[in-house]
């Protein structure tokens, strides 16, 4: 599993741009889109928390 991170500096209550590529060469494949913070631990962000671009 390979994991990224965004540099500190994205505020709470307030939208962010995200831009996430996959590309798959074949076989399984799967990704997960996770937040987390110093006083939360690393979770799933809920779909009613992602918005699209526009």
């Amino acid at each position: 599993m390979t994991e990224h991170t965004v540099p500190p500096g994205l505020r709470l209550r307030r939208r962010h741009t995200l831009r996430l590529e996959q590309t798959e060469r074949g076989g399984e494949a799967a990704m997960k889109l996770l937040w987390s913070s110093p006083n939360t631990a690393q979770r799933i962000i809920p779909a009613g928390q992602l918005f699209p671009a526009g």
